[in-house]
């Protein structure tokens, strides 16, 4: 790397830092580093007017993948599923599929042989579950699959798999005036489907593979009809020669993750001027998956190598992007100071309570689809070797907020759970009653939960678990002070440190969970401390008094494992 660019690239990185007088981030879901710094100064320097590297509007194009960098591709790719069951519809009319591959493996459902198999046998698949119908009925056909088929390890929509950053990616091209493609290897009609309201990026700038068309009259009526053939591969070398045929100028960026990105990359590189490659390495088992060079699905093997000599940005997935998808972002109301207008009114009974929550919202569907929701009973717990707790809370003044479902106390800046990976900030903490975690199904007249978050967009929850006993002198400067529906908020210049509230043992239960309010986003750390605390019969009639009932009913387990520290 040459000094200008070196201090460029530290320039760009400064703007990435949080300040006061910056405009909002355009980029909030990437973590301040190399990778969002190297995206910042590229634009930058691409749209700064008598720069030696400025870019007329015309020559501003951007061209994506889409598997593996605009939305996920595992276990395999989403199209592959949606002619998987196109074909099993059909499979009475065709007899012969049931010894023919790769009809055959996709009948019997032998997904490994599917996956082994080359990308032409794969499109063949495709083509052929569709061949016949105009390209408005496909188009019909594959929306509809597309609002009703779940994702087998999500249970939700595979449009709901797409990456927030790259969303915000396009959007902030978009906003510096770039033309934004995709390049897939997929099929271009399936993806004009959704490219749109998904993306942003309308049909005419969707380039794929493709199957041969005929022009015939159905009933009068001029059709595009589909045909059982292949018509272009838009994948490794075809990539740049679908570019040139299409947008007839060469891009001076382009975002791929696989080894069939490499020519598109390489050929936008080879460009005069400034150029910026990227690629998506997924490296998140837990928010997503991690796989590279030896994965039959978005194998990243030679396309890493030659990044690494070519000097091109390679997104770290796991330290790179602090959120994944969109439903797991954290701006959840929870870390509002103050309650925010809900996308669809909900409540801990009748017809907006639990059990309809995930139907009041299409943000607000995990709730009802999640296969890893909170709270739940916790039982059968493995002793495991977890990281002890390392509370570092500092006194706070008293920020108490009633906001209808809950008495919130938000936190000042300060107050830390240190861990082996990630530090998380204590944002607030707010009591259910009853408790919505069960220990072999006894449930608690009164749970509260200290709410965390890590730099990384990390969040993490401390679940305490109120047993009925002696006065609780710790809760008496809150309960003194609890807000009201008349009086919903209560500040005061007394000081309160949550470490007080907290047992002497801080043995816990880990799990993966959710939030246990809408929208009820998952991966969510909990740790439900073993040791009860006790509040008096007194102290626990004070607070129903504001507020009874607030308690989500326990989730099923779905396979997750609890583990208990020894």
């Amino acid at each position: 790397m040459h000094w200008a660019q070196f201090c460029s690239l530290i320039v760009a990185v400064l703007l990435t830092l949080p300040s006061v007088a910056q405009e909002p981030d355009p980029l909030p879901s990437w973590n301040a580093g190399t990778s969002k710094a190297a995206i910042v100064d590229f634009v930058r320097r691409v749209t700064t007017p008598g720069t030696p590297d400025y870019v007329p509007l015309e020559d501003r194009i951007a061209t994506f993948d889409n598997d593996g960098t605009l939305w996920s591709e595992q276990p395999f790719y989403f199209q592959l599923q949606f002619a998987i069951d196109r074909i099993r519809k059909l499979a009475s009319k065709h007899p012969e599929w049931k010894s023919e591959q790769p009809f055959k493996a996709a009948l019997e459902g032998d997904m490994e042989s599917l996956i082994h198999a080359s990308h032409e046998g794969r499109l063949k698949l495709v083509m052929a579950s569709h061949a016949g119908m105009t390209i408005d009925e496909f188009a019909s056909i594959a929306r509809e699959w597309l609002k009703n088929a779940e994702h087998p390890r999500f249970g939700r929509p595979y449009t709901d798999l797409v990456y927030q950053p790259m969303l915000e990616l396009l959007s902030y091209l978009r906003a510096n005036g770039f033309r934004t493609y995709i390049t897939s290897g997929g099929g271009v009609e399936f993806l004009r489907v959704f490219a749109e309201e998904l993306y942003g990026i309308p049909p005419e700038q969707v380039i794929g593979s493709s199957s041969r068309t005929k022009f015939e009259i159905r009933n009068g009526t001029p059709v595009l009809v589909r045909l059982p053939e292949l018509n272009f591969i838009d994948d490794g070398e075809g990539k740049p020669v679908g570019i040139y045929s299409r947008i007839g100028r060469r891009p001076i960026a382009a975002f791929g993750n696989s080894d069939g990105d490499l020519q598109m990359l390489q050929w936008t590189a080879a460009g005069k001027g400034a150029r910026f490659c990227l690629i998506v390495s997924h490296t998140d088992s837990v928010r997503e998956w991690a796989y590279g060079r030896d994965s039959q699905i978005g194998r990243l093997d030679k396309a890493l190598d030659t990044a690494a000599v070519e000097d091109w940005t390679v997104v770290d997935m796991k330290s790179d992007w602090n959120t994944i998808y969109p439903f797991q972002r954290s701006d959840h109301h929870y870390f509002h100071s103050q309650e925010q207008d809900h996308v669809a009114a909900w409540s801990y009974a009748g017809k907006n309570g639990p059990e309809h929550w995930g139907t009041l919202a299409p943000s607000y569907r995990m709730a009802s689809r999640g296969r890893q929701q909170s709270p739940i009973d916790i039982r059968s717990a493995a002793p495991a070797k977890l990281p002890e707790l390392n509370f570092r809370y500092k006194p706070s003044t008293l920020h108490l907020v009633y906001n209808g479902h809950t008495v919130q106390e938000n936190e000042d800046a300060g107050s830390v759970l240190r861990g082996p990976q990630r530090d998380f900030r204590l944002k607030q903490f707010h009591f259910h009653s009853p408790s919505e975690h069960t220990l072999n199904g006894h449930q608690f007249p009164m749970e509260m939960h200290l709410v965390h978050k890590a730099d990384d967009g990390t969040v993490g929850v401390v679940a305490v678990l109120f047993r009925t006993g002696r006065h609780n002198k710790a809760l008496d400067r809150m309960w003194q002070n609890l807000p009201t529906a008349d009086n919903p908020k209560r500040e005061s210049t007394i000081t309160i440190n949550a470490m007080d509230l907290l047992p002497d043992s801080h043995r816990y239960y880990h799990y993966q969970g959710s939030f246990t309010t809408p929208p009820c986003t998952e991966h969510v750390e909990w740790m439900v401390l073993t040791e009860p605390v006790e509040l008096s019969d007194e102290q626990i009639t004070r607070f129903r008094a504001i507020i009874d009932g607030n308690n989500r009913p326990v989730q099923p387990l779905n396979g997750r494992l609890i583990q208990v520290s020894q």
